[in-house]
This record gives C-alpha cells, sequence and structure tokens, in this order.
C-alpha cells in the first residue's frame, strides 16, 4: 500500500484474551478526523480510513476496526461504498479471529466480507481503494488464509 508514512502503528496488536487492550481514548484521534455528512471521497482523506487500512495491512485487526467503524457510520446504509468498508472491517475480524485459532469463525467472516467487497465495486471508494492498494483483494485473501503477525515500527 503507498502512503501515509506519517501514520504510527500502535505499539501492539491488541488480541482478546492475549493482549492489554488498548488505553480509553487512544483511537479518538482517527474517530475525530470522520465528520457527519462527509461525502466519499472526503472520507478518504481522513486519518481514520487510512490508518484504518495501514492497520489492516499490517496485520493490527482489532485496531483496523476500531478506526474504519466510523467511516462505515459515516456513509448512507444503501451506499456501495459503506458495503466496501463493511467489507473491510468484516476482514479484519476474520483476521482477529483467525489469530485468536478460532478458523470457522474466521471463515464465516471472509464469506460475509467477500459479499460485502463484491457489492462495494460500484462505489467511488472502490477505484480510490485500488488506487493505494492495488493487491487489496489478494491481501485480504491472504489474512483469513494465513495467520500473520503485526508489523512493528512506523509507516
Amino acid at each position: 500500500m503507498k502512503r501515509d508514512a506519517a501514520i504510527p502503528l500502535p505499539d501492539h496488536a491488541y488480541i482478546p484474551g492475549e493482549t492489554t487492550r488498548h488505553a480509553s481514548g487512544a483511537f479518538d484521534v482517527f474517530h475525530d478526523s470522520v465528520l457527519p455528512g462527509s461525502s466519499a471521497k472526503e472520507l478518504t482523506e481522513t486519518i481514520a480510513w487510512r490508518a484504518g487500512l495501514l492497520f489492516l495491512q499490517k496485520g493490527y485487526f482489532w485496531e483496523a476496526h476500531e478506526v474504519l467503524e466510523p467511516v462505515w457510520m459515516a456513509l448512507p446504509d444503501d451506499d456501495p461504498d459503506r458495503q466496501l468498508v463493511q467489507a473491510l472491517i468484516q476482514y479484519a475480524n476474520a483476521g482477529l479471529k483467525r489469530r485468536m485459532n478460532r478458523p470457522k469463525a474466521a471463515q464465516r467472516l471472509a464469506v460475509l466480507a467477500s459479499a460485502h467487497f463484491r457489492a462495494a465495486r460500484a462505489g467511488c471508494l472502490w477505484a480510490e481503494l485500488l488506487q493505494i492498494w492495488p493487491d487489496v483483494e489478494q491481501a485480504l485473501d491472504a489474512i483469513v488464509s494465513a495467520n500473520p503477525r503485526p508489523q512493528t515500527g512506523v509507516q
């Protein structure tokens, strides 16, 4: 994925039952970047969108879900762009379940995510996503089929 050298990665990936949960408010800066009534294009400029993609790519699945959720909530219910963000969130959840050694739950979420992902191709976020993460489909499939550990450092 290209872009976003300034977004710091979390100090650890939260894995329920295995690692400590992040402090309350740790992701407020991401949430605060999403303004109600923003267009899909405006949402792609938020740190929440950009960090969500980065965290997902780097294996910070719980964190990706956390920062992408406000983007998803800002989009209209029947919008293909909302479907795309929902797919990304579900892929993040699938990756987390996989890491938690719950392959059946991971596979169930991956099937749901894939359906949302296909429905999203009509939206404007689809082209934006492919522009900044050209191999997104292969990467998301790998998240569900593998058990990647987060990469550390600042991206």
